[in-house]
């Protein structure tokens, strides 16, 4: 268990700055400007604690791991716009090694899934952030219940069931990342208890790339040529960590 925070700053509200940056980078998105002219993000790498053993749900929901003979239903859960991209992304995520877990209703209906790796992070976003699993470790993302779904109990069902499989290949610590404005995700891994052990501030400028790293007890600041073959490592999960 890494070292968090006494006051939980997932709690506090987000600084008047980081709302307008945000703001800034989300009109930069919508212009559709290139990321490494202007982008903003603050996220929350949160440890997700080994929740109780998943038993069989009385109302018949069950979770178990996705295979590709499930991407049609995963893709329709997830109501892409563009099904075929969603197909071949979730396609590439197995290719690369990544596990995704479904939970199903009575009905076998997929409500909603989880994707997991115990490598690293995936670089699918435009921000470069190393995570180095441990060799006990795994990181969680890409998790996602249907609006049907929801207020039903079923992400916990799901992350117990997740840890339960991985728990016989050693797998005994979970990371998440949680961007800072998503407060319906940081909510929903509190309620799993889950604490914060790092946060990343990530701003791109004219090419340039900056990181401010900041652990309960260490800071860190690194510039960086934007997309570089030198990715940026976190403090909590840095390369050395397998």
């Amino acid at each position: 268990m890494h070292t968090v925070w006494q006051a939980h700053p997932q709690e506090t509200p987000p600084s008047l700055s980081d709302r307008v940056l945000r703001r800034a980078a989300a009109i930069a998105r919508r212009l559709h400007a290139p990321g490494w002219l202007f982008d903003y993000s603050k996220t929350l790498l949160m440890e997700v604690p080994q929740l109780p053993e998943a038993l069989m749900d009385p109302r018949g929901y069950h979770v178990r791991p996705a295979n590709l003979q499930d991407l049609p239903a995963l893709v329709l859960c997830r109501q892409m716009d563009n099904p075929a991209a969603g197909t071949t992304l979730f396609t590439q995520r197995f290719t690369q090694g990544a596990s995704c877990y479904a939970v199903f209703g009575s009905d076998d209906r997929l409500l909603g899934y989880a994707w997991v790796i115990c490598t690293g992070n995936l670089f699918e976003d435009d921000d470069r952030l190393r995570l180095t699993c441990r060799p006990n470790g795994a990181y969680i993302f890409d998790t996602f219940l249907h609006p049907d779904a929801r207020g039903k109990g079923l992400y916990p069902l799901l992350i117990a069931g997740l840890q339960q499989d991985l728990a016989g290949q050693g797998k005994t610590e979970f990371h998440v990342l949680v961007d800072r404005g998503n407060t319906v995700s940081i909510k929903a891994h509190m309620k799993l208890g889950a604490k914060v052990c790092e946060i990343c501030t990530y701003a791109a400028v004219l090419g340039l790339a900056c990181y401010r790293l900041q652990t309960a007890s260490q800071r860190k600041s690194h510039l960086r040529r934007y997309h570089t073959r030198r990715p940026c490592d976190c403090i909590t999960l840095p390369e050395k960590a397998r």
